[in-house]
């Protein structure tokens, strides 16, 4: 089920709704507005290992300086 990201152009709201078709009804879920903009999304792809993880270079996406030391504390 694809996930589509939009702007209220009445409150400047964004959100995110699950569209099983072009007959959903969309709203924004704090004005309630039916007028809105579908946002360019970015998507993510699981998998791999932590040993795969570990051969990569550079920051790790949490912030920790290195991949594979999420949680750990560095001095």
């Amino acid at each position: 089920m694809p996930i589509y990201e939009y702007r209220c152009l009445d409150c400047d709201t964004h959100f995110e709704q699950i569209v099983l078709g072009a007959q959903d009804d969309i709203e924004c879920p704090s004005c309630s507005g039916d007028r809105f903009e579908q946002l360019f999304s970015s998507f993510a792809v699981g998998g791999g290992s932590m040993e795969s993880a570990l051969k990569e270079t550079g920051p790790c996406g949490c912030g920790a300086p290195q991949r594979g030391m999420c949680g750990q504390l560095v001095n």
